[in-house]
């Protein structure tokens, strides 16, 4: 008997590895399991995987002092979208409402992403012709997919879906209920 038809191979064992490699979730668990041991200011295999998980496309200049602010916020209590905001416009003049979100769910897995996808299936647009009225308008848009999240993951459909991702990757089941919604809405054809 030859030895390649003696070997099992393990369909569900393999599907699952190759759904959590395409959505990235081997970077997302390393991303937080090191977030709070490492100086993420200096940590440049750390700043390589959130730069690929999040598609950080932003020159080394802007890449310094995001890092330097995830790094400070890391000892705050509580830590919000709007600080986190306001501090990457102060340090780098630019808004940017999806890094702020993502610098936020990492520090709070609770949290979620704001992301194009997400604004899209829940009908939000930010507004404002100036940077200081675009800010409020991001900041009460944060607000509203918050609570979204917080409503929507009471319901029997959320509970549903969740239940089929931990079925699907019960590797990752640890994730966030916020996080898990974040990758089922992302996978939307919207």
């Amino acid at each position: 008997m030859n030895e390649n038809t003696t070997r099992i191979i393990d369909a569900e064992c393999s599907l699952q590895k190759v759904l959590a490699e395409a959505l990235g979730l081997p970077e997302y668990e390393y991303i937080l399991k090191n977030v709070s041991k490492t100086d993420v200011s200096k940590d440049e295999k750390f700043q390589k995987k959130y730069n690929h998980f999040y598609r950080v496309r932003r020159d080394q200049t802007w890449r310094e002092k995001y890092y330097q602010i995830l790094e400070r916020n890391k000892s705050k209590e509580e830590v919000t979208f709007e600080n986190i905001l306001c501090n990457i416009y102060i340090s780098t003049d630019m808004t940017e409402a999806s890094f702020a979100s993502k610098m936020l769910a990492t520090l709070n897995p609770d949290k979620p992403i704001w992301d194009s996808r997400v604004l899209k299936f829940l009908g939000l647009k930010p507004v404002g012709k100036s940077d200081s009225d675009r800010q409020d308008s991001i900041i009460e848009i944060y607000g509203k997919i918050e609570g979204w999240y917080k409503e929507y993951l009471k319901t029997a459909e959320a509970k549903e879906n969740i239940r089929i991702f931990d079925e699907m990757l019960p590797g990752y089941s640890w994730l966030s209920d916020t996080k898990k919604i974040d990758y089922i809405i992302w996978g939307q054809n919207i």
